[in-house]
């Protein structure tokens, strides 16, 4: 049996149209997208590489930085400071965190890393926020040690980390924490 032109675009055509919507479907959800940018942000603070860490964060999170020279300058002074290798080192530990649970509603969404260090369960909690298409992080990690040994505690230590806040700590927290 002969196929002519007539019967091969009508059987082709469609079924490329088909492909093409079931690629898409196959593509990154915003989850996925919104993990990647925790992961590359967290990833250029442990690597000190301010340009990266700004260009990843929201434009409401970098004005506070205007006044002193803009984001990059900061983060530049802070990553370089012994407190910025501290930091470093925390977004280290959270980078190789297993456990990164993110959400998104809209325009904004939250990661929530769980990780275990010395012995205890920590929780930070990233507040996302979509700009231009892309996620950007809108505020600074703040971390809740949950001394009761498991998460859902309702008392613990919180420290919190990231250009301007780095080596601030507050005890006695309840739930987990967030900086703006």
């Amino acid at each position: 049996m002969r196929f002519s032109s007539f019967t091969a675009r009508t059987v082709v055509v469609p079924l490329l149209a088909v492909l093409a919507v079931f690629a898409a479907a196959c593509g990154k959800s915003e989850e996925e997208k919104a993990r990647e940018n925790v992961d590359a942000w967290l990833q250029a603070v442990v690597d000190g590489d301010a340009k990266r860490y700004c260009e990843l964060l929201a434009e409401r999170s970098k004005r506070p930085f205007e006044r002193q020279g803009g984001c990059e300058k900061v983060a530049k002074q802070v990553f370089d400071s012994p407190a910025g290798r501290f930091t470093s080192g925390v977004a280290n530990v959270l980078a190789k965190a297993e456990k990164k649970d993110v959400t998104v509603d809209g325009d904004t969404g939250r990661a929530r890393i769980v990780f275990e260090s010395g012995g205890q369960t920590r929780d930070v909690t990233l507040e996302l926020r979509k700009e231009d298409g892309k996620w950007r992080v809108l505020s600074a990690p703040a971390a809740t040690t949950n001394t009761g040994g498991s998460t859902g505690s309702n008392s613990g230590s919180s420290s919190t980390t990231g250009p301007g806040t780095a080596g601030t700590a507050t005890t006695g927290t309840t739930g987990t924490a967030t900086t703006r």
